[in-house]
């Protein structure tokens, strides 16, 4: 009995290695069929590579395990499945990243979860659902019982160890020296080894991400005039245009924003076309405060003064409240650092007070939380009787999409659902605002303008999330301003009217307010690479450019940009070494499934120097 039940043991150890590479080859072509099918020669041998590399290394381990315990029947079957279920977890984390991001793990990835764990480990619990772990599991742990007696010709040995050591290292190496170029072209277990060799040993000094980090403000143009009103600017997260009830009216996401817009249609002006600057928030935030495309000279988007530079020149108090961690990205030492900023409160405070700063997550879900701080802050300026120009920058709407059980939409518990339930919340708790604004008469003398980041995907044409593809569910924002009556003076209602129906982007905040506040625009800033404003004639066929990264950080996601032009889209997605060109009508095919540039004839030219540059 006890020589049978260790022959079975060893009959299963012997055959993991050829069984385990066969499930995940076989998930993987599930998982990425439309995506591998489309390899070329050189790709499907990156492939095969990565392949190869996988199953030499768990034969090495599991040899080398069997080789120290073999007299003994239990260690080595722990050892076992340590081994298998390490590479199980490495697989979920795999697919997970692959869901959210539309990418497998590479360096920049890695970076984002090494700077941020506990929001990385949302994602997993997002994307991975029980069910896949339970079906990966029963794989791996039944079938090799069944498929056990006709594995006699791929029982491991002991032999050779150093030839399985050797071609494991061999393919390690050949994938490292290709990893930047080809970083998704491998099995994804491969991928998130070999990236994170490559990110915590051969360029340890990346680990931490670069900061943003001010390098002066340049001069703002002096006014004789201080501003006798109030400006307020809300930056949403993830909130893309077709999920707002103001939008669509099949949904009841934002009552209580609806009933504003009714109570004050004359002065409420909605933009149908709006669109984000950048699909990642590193660097769209940042970018709407400073007016200017993520792809502008570095040197510039450095030194440009940001909102509440201009607002200090016309007098105004400044303040910012966010939910966001600014710990992330160099937030803290690009946007707080200003003298011209006179009180912030961000998650690092909230969660500084409340929890000793022992953890510090991206955002703090319960948006509530920091609109009565924002609103309690507006009211200790008012009663300074000072005019203000306040950010509100929220989060609720990021992932995992919070909100209170009460105030569930459906109850349909899909993912898209929870976004919408989400975005109820958020309106709810906006409305302490609205009531605040209304209640203090504040809406007579406050201007409000409203964006967001970038949008957010739910599987439309295959895209989740919202980082290396442009359709409009990932870039399509809403965007509306709110003037009062009595600063018609300010404005040409006429020319704001007509905007109405352009193409305009989150970076056209910054002229605008401008504009209503009588401050100069600095010509060497804005005249190549920024925004327009919504008070003045915007050119029909004025180019919108956005993109997921630029030449100060995040270079390590697949290169891509999108250029809209009066109702054509173009997208370009360098991958792998190769550009993929899509160009879509968005007004004709409002579904944008009539790919134009079909089998990539080049109907359009390609900007290389814009690629390369960025």
């Amino acid at each position: 009995m006890k020589y049978k039940l260790k022959n079975i043991f060893y009959k299963i150890h012997s055959f993991i290695p050829f069984y385990l590479v066969l499930i995940l080859v076989l998930i993987d072509f599930t998982v990425r069929s439309n995506i591998i099918f489309n390899y070329n020669f050189i790709e499907w041998l990156i492939y095969v590579n990565s392949v190869l590399f996988i199953n030499e290394l768990v034969k090495v381990f599991l040899k080398l395990s069997f080789n120290k315990v073999r007299r003994r029947i239990v260690p080595f079957f722990i050892a076992t499945i340590v081994i298998v279920i390490t590479i199980l977890l490495l697989t979920i984390i795999s697919y997970s990243v692959f869901s959210y991001f539309g990418l497998l793990p590479n360096k920049g990835i890695i970076s984002y979860v090494f700077n941020e764990p506990s929001s990385s480990w949302i994602f997993v619990k997002e994307y991975i659902q029980l069910w896949h772990i339970l079906l990966v599991v029963l794989l791996i742990s039944i079938v090799p019982f069944i498929l056990m007696k006709y594995s006699k010709e791929l029982l491991l040995t002991r032999k050779n160890l150093l030839t399985n050591l050797g071609i494991s290292l061999v393919t390690l190496i050949s994938i490292l020296s290709i990893v930047q170029k080809f970083d998704q072209c491998g099995l994804p277990v491969s991928q998130t080894i070999t990236s994170s060799l490559d990110f915590f040993l051969i360029n340890g000094s990346e680990k931490k991400t670069k900061t943003l980090v001010k390098t002066g403000n340049m001069k703002i143009p002096t006014i004789d005039k201080a501003a006798d009103f109030n400006i307020i600017l809300i930056i949403n997260e993830s909130v893309r245009r077709k999920s707002m009830q103001i939008y669509n009216s099949s949904l009841k996401t934002t009552p209580h924003l609806l009933e504003f817009k009714e109570k004050h249609k004359n002065n409420f002006y909605q933009f149908e076309w709006a669109r984000t600057n950048a699909t990642l928030t590193f660097l769209s935030v940042p970018s709407i405060l400073n007016g200017l495309s993520p792809y502008a000279n570095k040197n510039l988007w450095l030194a440009a003064p940001l909102l509440w530079d201009y607002a200090k020149a016309a007098k105004l108090e400044t303040f910012l409240v966010s939910a966001h961690c600014f710990n992330w990205g160099g937030w803290k030492n690009y946007l707080l650092q200003s003298k011209n900023l006179d009180y912030y409160y961000t998650e690092c405070q909230f969660t500084n007070t409340k929890y000793n700063g022992n953890n510090h997550p991206l955002g703090i879900s319960d948006d509530s939380i920091f609109i009565k701080k924002f609103v309690s802050h507006v009211d200790s300026v008012i009663r300074a009787k000072m005019n203000f120009f306040g950010v509100l920058h929220l989060y609720g709407t990021h992932a995992p999409y919070w909100f209170k059980e009460e105030n569930r939409l459906s109850e349909d518990l899909s993912r898209q659902n929870d976004y919408n339930s989400s975005i109820y919340q958020q309106d709810v708790s906006l409305n302490i605002l609205f009531e605040y604004l209304e209640d203090k008469n504040l809406v007579d003398n406050t201007v409000i303008l409203y964006t967001s980041d970038h949008g957010e995907a739910f599987g439309e044409r295959n895209v989740s999330g919202h980082l290396t593809r442009y359709f409009e569910e990932v870039v399509g924002i809403p965007m509306w301003i709110y003037i009062p009556p009595k600063l018609s003076e300010y404005y040409d209602e006429f020319n704001l009217k007509n905007n109405l129906k352009k193409n305009v982007a989150n970076i056209d905040i910054l002229p605008t307010v401008l504009d209503l506040l009588k401050i100069p625009t600095i010509p060497e800033l804005y005249k190549k690479d920024g925004g327009l404003s919504f008070l003045k004639v915007i050119p029909k066929k004025r180019k919108i450019l956005v993109t997921n990264y630029n030449n100060i950080n995040y270079t390590r996601f697949d290169k891509s940009y999108c250029v809209i032009s009066d109702s054509m889209k173009y997208m370009y997605l360098s991958q792998n070494g190769k550009l993929d060109v899509s160009v879509f009508n968005f007004i004709t095919d409002k579904k944008e499934k009539d790919n134009l540039n079909k089998n990539n004839k080049n109907i359009v030219k390609v900007n290389y120097a814009l690629l390369k540059s960025l």
